[in-house]
């Protein structure tokens, strides 16, 4: 009994591991390929504030499309499932992706404008970069 509690706790720290070295190597790749940008000092400043808002709100709606995804499925376990809140928690779940999707672009609207023409080539060529990235690390 103890043992295959063990064993699970080994896989999750595994698995932990494995993600915080994945979040590093994400987290160098895009310190590296801001420096390709070149971007100056008040650049750099706009880019980190820009980003900062961005995340927060990103963050904050995450956390919150979590729990509605959480009650979404315990309400789905329930005996008798309540359409309605079904729903509901549907339709909120799509509202909050839908602001994510508007936080996005509207923060790639305002990085762009700080942006030279040289420097938006580079950024859109960095963000596919990063696109692909994400799928292959999908597919482990």
């Amino acid at each position: 009994m103890k043992s295959q509690q063990i064993k699970r706790d080994m896989i999750g720290s595994d698995k932990v591991k494995k993600r915080m070295e994945v979040m590093e190597k994400r987290r160098n790749t895009v310190n590296n390929s801001l420096a390709s940008l070149k971007l100056s000092d008040n650049q750099r400043e706009e880019f980190k504030k820009i980003n900062s808002k961005h995340s927060d709100l990103v963050f904050a709606s995450n956390k919150q499309m979590k729990r509605m995804k959480l009650q979404l499925e315990l309400e789905k376990m329930n005996e008798k499932l309540d359409m309605l809140i079904i729903n509901e928690l549907i339709n909120e779940i799509a509202s909050i992706q839908a602001s994510i999707t508007k936080s996005n672009l509207k923060r790639d609207v305002e990085i762009r404008s700080i942006l030279s023409e040289k420097q938006i080539v580079m950024y859109e060529k960095l963000k596919q970069r990063k696109k692909n990235m994400v799928k292959q690390e999908m597919k482990k």
